[in-house]
């Protein structure tokens, strides 16, 4: 991956391939695996141990928010946070946090249209280098 770096950024930056033509290139880079090393090499940082850190930090305030959502997100957010003091792993807590999270910010209504959208765009616009 180290070695391939400056090659992906060239191709980025002067050829400005879709996402969908990315992925096709460069497969590797959309594994769980890879996306965490690249991560951790470019920046030093363990990703998922820094992102659940974080997670755990500012679920009381996420909770707050999400509780006093309304609406048919707020509808389909209750039931997922009332099951939350029932579970007893940290792992489900998360689990929960997160579902309720993606609830909050996308509804299946406002974001089905966005995929074959997110497909085409170039690249440039979803790296960030």
């Amino acid at each position: 991956m180290a070695k391939t770096f400056a090659i992906r950024r060239l191709e980025v930056v002067h050829d400005g391939p879709s996402v969908q033509e990315f992925i096709a290139r460069w497969p590797g880079l959309f594994r769980e695996d890879q996306v965490k090393e690249e991560f951790r090499r470019i920046t030093a940082i363990p990703l998922e141990a820094t992102f659940l850190g974080k997670l755990d930090h500012y679920t009381p305030q996420l909770l707050k928010v999400m509780r006093a959502k309304g609406g048919v997100a707020g509808s389909k957010i209750r039931p997922i946070l009332d099951t939350l003091c029932q579970l007893h792993s940290i792992d489900q807590q998360r689990d929960a946090v997160i579902c309720s999270l993606m609830e909050y910010i996308w509804t299946k209504k406002r974001c089905s249209h966005l995929q074959p959208l997110f497909l085409k765009m170039p690249v440039v616009g979803v790296l960030w280098y």
